[in-house]
Formats: structure tokens, C-alpha cells, sequence
């Protein structure tokens, strides 16, 4: 993503595919989001994951991960 922003600059709305294995942890979850959004500098951006929900992942983890999208969403 980093390479996108790098070229588009802010004329464009990136979307980021976090890798969906990242839900089997809050620790990784938090650690994408912070990062993607300090990347993208408050400019447009879509959070989603790569190929979805693997069917072991708790619920708990995928409403984090939606939680944690929002938080920053905010700032």
C-alpha cells in the first residue's frame, strides 16, 4: 500500500486487504489498523480483508477488528 499512496498521492481512495489470518489475534489486528491508518495520513481509505473470514475465526475477534476500523475511522 505504501508504494500506491507513494504514486497516487491523495487524489485516490486505496482500499487495504488485511491478510485474514491476522483475526486469530487482537495484538496483529490492532497492530494493522494503527499502521494503515498513520499510512494513509487521515486520507481516503477502505479497511477489508483480503479473502474474507476463515470459518475458525472467532466472532469476538472479527467485531475487534470492525471496532478497531471504527476507532480510528474517528480520529
Amino acid at each position: 500500500m505504501y508504494l500506491a499512496k507513494k504514486y497516487l498521492g491523495h487524489k485516490y481512495v486505496l482500499q487495504g486487504n488485511m491478510e485474514p489470518c491476522r483475526l486469530y489475534s487482537k495484538e496483529y489486528i490492532k497492530e494493522y489498523v494503527n499502521s494503515t491508518y498513520k499510512l494513509m495520513q487521515n486520507d481516503g481509505h477502505i479497511f477489508n480483508l483480503g479473502h474474507g473470514i476463515l470459518p475458525d475465526v472467532s466472532v469476538d475477534n472479527a467485531k475487534y477488528f470492525i471496532n478497531e476500523c471504527k476507532k480510528v475511522s474517528h480520529k
